[in-house]
């Protein structure tokens, strides 16, 4: 508890900071009410363990969120925007700054939080990546790095609920046909659909600058995800409002798609880039991004997680209009890589 006391102590004292620049914010204020119910609980006597865990994580995902609205509605234009990258990295990998192992996380919180941090990491990846190529502004060492990152965390996210296993007729009871098909393929919401097509892209970024660079073969239009309609998410385009952000309940509640502009570099307290796209030196802890580092296959895993995507899309999310056009693009391109 000692470690998770000291986190949530810290993260009081980053709400009260960024709550010093964004005063009256509600969901600062939930944060830091969140916050201050974990440090709490870490000195009451008795197993309060899972009420602080559950408190300091809900915290750490709304101060983030917050975060990241500001990185996004900024274009991640500002100088210390790689440096808060980094920051809010640090603070949403919470099994390695409490010192808690990772199933004991789980069984802490629902399947559906720890889904939660690792896809927020994972889309924060891709809509840094996306924007510095729509900018033109391409380091390759540094997109390569954190594209392979990000697909590595959208993996863990995918993991944590494994495919529902095949059922004989009459083992489930369902209006929607087309479900037992999308459980048995790990497809659980639309948040799992988006994971497959970031990761994908993602792929395909970091094989075409490892072949020398982006859209050599002319550019690709942009894709709009009908099924997730109201994220203001825009597949491999300017817009993404709500990009990393989409799984948190209070977070669609909150407004947090329209801040103002300005940070107190919480919770990473990177205020400057002087970490030139090291990112995997520069997570603590992180030891299974350097394993990912070193088996990515980003066309094998590509073709995989975009056949996957466009099989749902074509199939049992028919209806729903998920847009798939840009990912058979990027699929028959890597493909041609393959033959």
């Amino acid at each position: 508890m000692e470690l998770l006391l000291k986190a949530s102590e810290q993260q009081v004292a980053c709400c009260s900071r960024l709550l010093q620049v964004h005063p009256g914010e509600t969901l600062l204020l939930k944060a830091l009410e969140s916050a201050e119910r974990a440090a709490q609980s870490c000195q009451k006597d008795g197993d309060y363990l899972q009420v602080a865990v559950q408190s300091y994580t809900q915290s750490v995902l709304d101060s983030t969120y917050f975060e990241e609205t500001l990185l996004v509605n900024q274009a991640f234009s500002q100088a210390s925007s790689f440096g808060t990258v980094v920051g809010i990295i640090d603070a949403l990998s919470i099994p390695h700054k409490l010192g808690i192992a990772p199933k004991e996380v789980c069984s802490l919180l629902q399947d559906e939080i720890v889904e939660c941090l690792y896809w927020r990491v994972g889309a924060l990846l891709y809509m840094y990546c996306q924007t510095t190529l729509t900018r033109g502004t391409v380091q390759k060492e540094g997109i390569m790095e954190c594209s392979c990152a990000g697909v590595g965390y959208l993996q863990l996210m995918l993991d944590v609920q494994p495919p529902l296993p095949p059922l004989r007729e009459g083992e489930y009871t369902t209006n929607d046909p087309s479900l037992p098909g999308l459980l048995q393929q790990g497809i659980y919401s639309d948040v799992h659909m988006l994971a497959l097509m970031y990761a994908g892209e993602m792929c395909y970024w970091h094989w075409e600058l490892d072949n020398g660079g982006v859209g050599q073969e002319g550019p690709v239009p942009a894709l709009t995800i009908g099924g997730a309609e109201g994220t203001g998410v825009v597949m491999a385009g300017v817009q993404a409002d709500a990009g990393s952000g989409i799984c948190s309940e209070s977070e669609s509640r909150s407004g947090a798609g329209h801040v103002d502009s300005g940070s107190a570099l919480c919770p990473g307290e990177s205020g400057s880039e002087a970490l030139p796209f090291g990112l995997m030196g520069a997570m603590r802890g992180l030891d299974f991004v350097r394993e990912w580092r070193e088996e990515f296959n980003p066309v094998k895993l590509g073709v995989v997680y975009l056949t996957k995507y466009i099989d749902a899309a074509r199939g049992p999310l028919k209806f729903q209009e998920w847009n798939y056009d840009r990912a058979i693009q990027l699929l028959i391109r890597m493909k041609k890589s393959q033959s």
